[in-house]
């Protein structure tokens, strides 16, 4: 579960990989869905969180060295938009692929309280996965 964990980590970070991938092969294999679902989970979530605090500390030099932001790209810029117009519920919708990753760095950017950020972007996420392992097990 160690590899279901780290890939839905990874692929809640500014990295391009999909966790449903992931998910399918740990279902497959004969994994407990109910143990595939909280790895995933927390590390989906976990990752999130890494992304959040990488917009919170852009600022910091070692952050900004390592992980420029570009604040004028155009999907920051739509992002953040996004974030003002919508406030934090938009977060739930932070879990869908090439969309997802700049509305979490926005709202570390424009400074989403902490808990806001987890509570939308925690139940999209985790919907997200039971939806997700649901109809798996009602198909498979």
């Amino acid at each position: 579960m160690i590899y279901l964990f780290t890939g839905c980590f990874l692929s809640a970070t500014i990295l391009p990989f999909a966790s449903e991938g992931f998910i399918i092969y740990a279902l497959i294999k004969g994994y407990s869905p109910f143990w595939c679902f909280v790895s995933a989970s927390a590390g989906n979530c976990l990752g999130s969180t890494v992304t959040y605090f990488t917009g919170v500390f852009c600022n910091n030099y070692v952050i900004k060295r390592f992980f420029p932001v570009n604040r004028n790209s155009p999907a920051m810029k739509k992002a953040i938009e996004r974030l003002h117009r919508y406030k934090s519920p938009v977060l739930l919708l932070s879990w869908i692929p090439a969309i997802g990753d700049p509305i979490v760095l926005a709202s570390g950017l424009i400074g989403i309280r902490l808990r806001d950020f987890m509570f939308y972007t925690y139940t999209g996420r985790l919907v997200r996965y039971l939806v997700m392992i649901f109809g798996f097990i009602w198909i498979w």
